[in-house]
């Protein structure tokens, strides 16, 4: 139940991120006071495939879309980066004239769905993961990269380098799925 509490705070601080667009807004009535703009992406997880024909594509108001890509799926060895779905995605819609926003996937809510690299699974990474736990400390459904471990945080910060250099300046922007999950005192 905490779990959805997590996920709703993080859909707030999404779209007061977005609210605090540095877009001026058209109706600006003074020189030295800048309104902000609110954008619109529509989210669609993981499941790029309802993105093809999206009412998005054709909706004015609406600025883009939000998709999910797993750590795994960019760099699935180390150091071996695959965008081709990224680029895919970001291509299909600026050729539609919309936004790609980059949900970056290191968390998960289902055993079967595991976000991070294999080589990330060794000692020298601590195991790279843990196993999300509920309020009682049981196992509870997904799993969370060790954030908090600084193997992986150099990591991780690798992987946003090489998509900076791919994609500053392209895309809308990068967010993390999960800033806070349940995890055992032994992780």
């Amino acid at each position: 139940m905490q779990t959805h509490h997590f996920f709703l705070f993080g859909i707030l601080l999404f779209f007061v991120g977005c609210a605090s667009s540095d877009v001026p807004s058209k109706t600006d009535s003074h020189p030295n006071t800048e309104q902000k703009s609110l954008q619109h992406f529509v989210y669609f997880a993981r499941d790029r495939s309802q993105l093809r024909d999206h009412p998005l594509l054709t909706t004015p108001n609406l600025t883009g879309a939000q998709i999910m890509y797993s750590w795994r799926d960019l760099e699935p060895q180390r150091d071996q980066y695959d965008f081709s779905l990224l680029r895919a995605d970001y291509d299909y819609l600026t050729n539609h004239g919309k936004q790609l926003f980059v949900q970056l996937q290191d968390v998960t809510f289902y055993p079967q769905n595991f976000p991070i690299p294999d080589y990330l699974l060794t000692d020298a990474y601590d195991g790279g993961h843990v196993r999300a736990v509920n309020d009682d400390g049981e196992p509870e459904g997904g799993w969370v990269a060790k954030r908090w471990n600084p193997a992986v945080q150099k990591r991780l910060a690798r992987l946003l380098q090489a998509l900076g250099r791919e994609f500053d300046g392209k895309i809308a922007g990068i967010n993390f799925q999960e800033s806070a999950i349940g995890v055992s005192a032994q992780s």
